[in-house]
């Protein structure tokens, strides 16, 4: 391929490329380096963005199952609304096969007709403990 236009140009080089070969050793360094020192924060970004999914996951189905428990003791009424110890949870439908939550239920009377109660659903993480705690007020019909 012969350019036209300027003298003493090449076959097959553009112009503006006479008398490189090729990147040298020190700028392919350089260039991993540059890409290396790139990377690492945004490796950090998704280490977090991973374990910020991990905790909404659990935290919602701890939600949905403080909320299931609340229904729960509403259907049994208000007089068999008492506290519950610490123990695991189990629902029923649609958590079946649910595992690693605890809740724990506690009710403060606030009168003869209302009582105050608390469900506290807890699950494990790899350094922790976490809970979500929900707080209604149930009445007697």
């Amino acid at each position: 391929m012969l350019i036209r236009g300027r003298r003493g140009a090449r076959r097959g080089r553009a112009p503006w490329a006479r008398g490189q070969q090729g990147f040298t050793y020190l700028e392919m360094l350089v260039a991993v380096a540059l890409l290396a020192i790139t990377f690492v924060p945004l490796l950090g970004l998704l280490t977090a963005g991973l374990y910020a999914n991990y905790h909404a996951r659990y935290m919602t189905v701890a939600v949905e199952l403080a909320q299931a428990r609340i229904d729960q003791l509403r259907a049994q009424g208000f007089d068999a609304i008492t506290d519950v110890p610490r123990g695991p949870a189990d629902p029923g439908p649609p958590f079946e096969g649910l595992s690693g939550y605890e809740w724990e239920v506690e009710v403060e009377p606030l009168g003869d007709d209302l009582k105050d109660v608390t469900v506290t659903v807890f699950w494990s993480r790899p350094k922790s403990v976490s809970h979500v705690q929900l707080r209604t007020l149930v009445c007697r019909p």
